[in-house]
Order: C-alpha cells, then structure tokens, then sequence
C-alpha cells in the first residue's frame, strides 16, 4: 500500500508541566482517497516517537499507538505497539489491518518524523 502524507498543523497540549507538541495529518492511498488521521509527538519520549492512527472511517475513532524509532546503523524502524488495540493488530502479521498500519507508520516515519 503507497500512501501520501499530508500535513496539518502542528499542536500543544499541557502535559506534567510542560507542553507537549505533535505533528496532526493525514494519509492517502494511490487516489488520494483519506485512509487515516495521523498524530505524532514533536520529541522523543524515551528514545521513541509517540505515533497514533484512525482509520478514517471509523466512527468508533479507534486509536492505534505506537512507539516509534529507528536505530542507529539499522535500516528497518523499531515498532512498539502500545494500545490495547495496536497490540491485538500485531498478534496477527499475516492481517490485512497490520499490514495497512505497518504502511502507516513507514510513510509517517519517512514522510514527516525523517523529514519534518
């Protein structure tokens, strides 16, 4: 699955006294059809980006979380799943729907967190 990132605006919340930035967006398929509404944090948060996805059509807003990162000297992104819905998607590789995500977090990764 090719998607297209497309970025919105940048956001602030408090958080633990400070103020916690993230990236909002969304992803597109081949023909420019909206597959899913991005976040992801401006800063790591011990070493990883925090990276959130719903599928677009979702009516129940489902958020998947992950922990993203890639390390130094490797090619391929580190990727935590750290909802509980996240985490029962990565109990099955061979799904459609973990498939779908892995594609999301690689063009979140190489599309904005690479190239902000």
């Amino acid at each position: 699955m090719q998607l297209t990132l497309e970025k919105g605006p940048r956001k602030s919340t408090p958080f633990l006294g400070g103020i916690l930035e993230f990236q909002v967006g969304h992803l597109y398929n081949e023909t420019r059809r909206k597959i899913f509404r991005y976040t992801r944090s401006m800063k790591t948060f011990r070493s990883y980006f925090r990276v959130t996805l719903q599928y677009e059509g979702d009516e129940e807003h489902t958020p998947y979380v992950f922990d993203v990162v890639k390390r130094e000297n490797e090619s391929n992104v580190e990727i935590k799943p750290e909802s509980e819905d996240a985490k029962k998607i990565w109990s099955l590789p061979a799904s459609p729907p973990y498939q779908e995500l892995t594609a999301a977090i690689a063009a979140v990764y190489a599309q904005d967190i690479e190239n902000p």
